[in-house]
């Protein structure tokens, strides 16, 4: 098997597993979700099998084995299933147009086992076939007439993103930050369920679950946090020839590294204040941290542009000029995830460009001409 191929298979349990976790959310209370047994997904009363492909262009076929696997597998299993109500064939593929499969769940009993006998078995599917030929009408027709096919069905991206995260039980309940990753947490609760189960029978109970729905929920409802505000003692900050300093006398501002030199430690304190606190943080910071980057790349990238227009430049006076317009404009930057946006300080992000200077072997107030 190429390492492609085991990448789909594995992907084929993860669409089990959010299928089974939509049902979760869906079922009432005491009921007994299980996987891997009594079909892919089953709630008591309806079994279904998952059949997920990465192919756009799947269709179901007279032959196909998704069909005639999941049939054989129901005849095979007639008392544990004597009470079911509905099976479903789950599939991202096409239902053939022409083929038996053709309107299937509008037709009668009769008319299904019709079609389903009719077909020639190939080696692939005639041990399945043999299964329904030797059973006797009155259990094939009983099964076919509960036996539905939701054909075209979503594939794990899209089933992901459109259907898990988009539901409402989860919409209504999770902040929209939180969203994918309360689905993430469900997702390996699910996997959790059969690593801990002491007979290996992969179960959830409906009711324990929405136990642990609410516990698990709390995690991802806490406040916004509240922007530590840091103030040092200007007395005690002394200039030990950082970097961004270096860069503020390259460019003949020594008047900003007093300022500089306060918002950098106040933000680097405040960082370290944040992840002491919430460490969950962590990527929000270091995102705030890239786009900061950001700006300050593309303003930059500015400013050299305009200089490319001009035979004479006071390059000094431009990086200041440049200097100044990005500390004022990333001032207000506030949107830091898991914080609140008002109580953010304009120090930060202005603190947290000086740290980006000192740490990069790039980054530099001095302006270039274009080459």
């Amino acid at each position: 098997m190429s390492k492609a191929d085991a990448s789909t298979k594995i992907l084929g349990f993860e669409y089990q597993k959010m299928v089974a976790l939509i049902k979760c959310l869906e079922a009432k209370n005491n009921t007994i979700i299980h996987l891997e047994c009594f079909g892919d997904v089953s709630d008591g009363d309806i079994s279904t099998e998952t059949k997920h492909s990465t192919d756009e262009n799947k269709e179901l076929y007279d032959s196909h084995i998704d069909f005639w696997k999941t049939l054989g597998n129901i005849i095979d299993s007639q008392e544990d299933f004597k009470n079911y109500s509905t099976f479903i064939l789950h599939t991202t593929a096409k239902i053939r147009l022409g083929s038996i499969f053709d309107g299937w769940n509008a037709l009668t009993d009769v008319d299904k086992e019709a079609r389903v006998l009719s077909v020639t078995a190939n080696e692939t599917i005639r041990t399945y076939c043999n299964k329904a030929k030797f059973c006797s009408s009155i259990e094939l027709k009983a099964i076919l007439k509960r036996f539905k096919i939701e054909d075209e069905q979503k594939n794990a991206r899209e089933y992901y993103k459109d259907i898990l995260i988009d539901h409402p039980i989860i919409t209504t309940s999770v902040p929209k930050n939180h969203i994918e990753s309360f689905a993430c947490f469900l997702l390996g609760y699910i996997s959790e369920k059969l690593i801990t189960s002491n007979d290996y029978i992969w179960k959830i109970d409906k009711n324990e679950f929405q136990i642990d729905f609410q516990v698990y929920l709390k995690n991802f409802l806490i406040d916004d946090l509240i922007f530590p505000n840091i103030k040092i003692d200007q007395t005690t900050i002394i200039d030990k020839g950082y970097k961004f300093t270096t860069e503020l006398k390259n460019i003949d501002y020594n008047s900003k590294i007093a300022y500089a030199l306060n918002d950098y430690f106040r933000a680097n304190l405040n960082r370290i204040q944040i992840l002491k606190t919430r460490q969950s943080l962590s990527q929000g910071l270091d995102d705030f941290d890239d786009e900061i980057l950001e700006k300050f790349s593309d303003l930059k990238i500015t400013f050299e542009d305009k200089l490319g227009f001009s035979l004479f430049n006071d390059y000094k006076k431009e990086s200041r000029l440049f200097y100044d317009e990005h500390q004022a404009s990333i001032s207000l930057k506030k949107d830091l995830s898991g914080v609140k946006s008002d109580t953010i300080k304009s120090y930060y992000p202005k603190g947290r460009t000086h740290h980006i200077i000192e740490e990069s072997t790039i980054s530099s107030w001095k302006l270039n001409k274009p080459k």
